[in-house]
């Protein structure tokens, strides 16, 4: 990911194009610290549905069980 200092952005739509063409990101940097990412719409957040699939099981609980009184 390439770094780019904001105070030395002069043509922000020179930047956009190139993130455009290659689909990549862009970390803004306010005086040498990350300050925000520029990101491609092409290159897009990325897949989030469905990443913890499988890693773990809800139990089957029924509010109307009278083991569990009080709870709900």
């Amino acid at each position: 990911m390439r770094s780019v200092e904001i105070s030395e952005i002069s043509h922000l739509s020179q930047l956009i194009d190139e993130l455009e063409r290659v689909d990549g990101k862009v970390l803004l940097l306010r005086d040498g610290q990350p300050a925000a990412i520029l990101v491609s719409m092409k290159a897009g957040p990325g897949k989030r549905i469905g990443v913890a699939k499988g890693a773990f099981e809800l139990p089957d609980i029924d509010k109307n069980d009278d083991d569990m009184p009080g709870i709900w």
